[in-house]
Parts: structure tokens; sequence; C-alpha cells
């Protein structure tokens, strides 16, 4: 399966992955599909339905592999903010009456 899904691999080796990684032929395939698709309708594949569309098949695919069901995995924004604060959507609300030092 690796060399079927990384064939630049085959006669290099490459130790750079944390930065920037060479893509699997699958992924290579999705995003070629993704642009196509937004060339020829670019208001239905930026909607909102087909972003949660998109999102729901990611969850699909990955659960078995991360041993999890599906409404486990949550994709967040790229940012260290935008993690936090989908993070702490999942803790109670505090106390009434709280103060933060």
């Amino acid at each position: 399966m690796f060399e079927a899904e990384f064939p630049q691999l085959r006669s290099m080796t490459y130790l750079d992955w944390a930065a920037v990684g060479v893509p699997p032929l699958r992924s290579i395939g999705a995003v070629r599909a993704y642009l196509d698709m937004l060339e020829r309708d670019p208001a239905s594949a930026a909607s909102g339905a087909a972003q949660a569309a998109a999102k729901q098949e990611a969850r699909a695919a990955l659960a078995p592999i991360l041993g999890c069901s599906p409404d486990r995995i949550v994709f967040t924004g790229t940012s260290t903010t935008s993690a936090m604060f989908r993070w702490r959507l999942t803790l109670s609300p505090p106390p009434r009456g709280t103060t933060w030092s």
C-alpha cells in the first residue's frame, strides 16, 4: 500500500515530514476533484451543506483508522485559539459567581 500511495518515494528518502509532506495519491485525487467541483459550481461547492457532507465523509473514513465512532472526531480551525475554543465547548460552565484571577 505504501508504494501505491506514495510513488514519489520509490526512489528517495524524504525526512522533512513534519514541515511539508509528500501527499498520498488519494489526497491528490480528492483535492483535484474538489477543485473541479469548485470550478463547475463555486456556490454549491463552498456551501455549508457541501462542507458538512465532506466532513461527515472524512469522519466516516477516519473513524475505523482511529478506532472510534465518527461523532468523536472534531475538525478545528488552523489555529491554537480555534482548537482551545472547541475544547472549551466540551467543558461544563463554571458555577455562577466564579471569578478568574
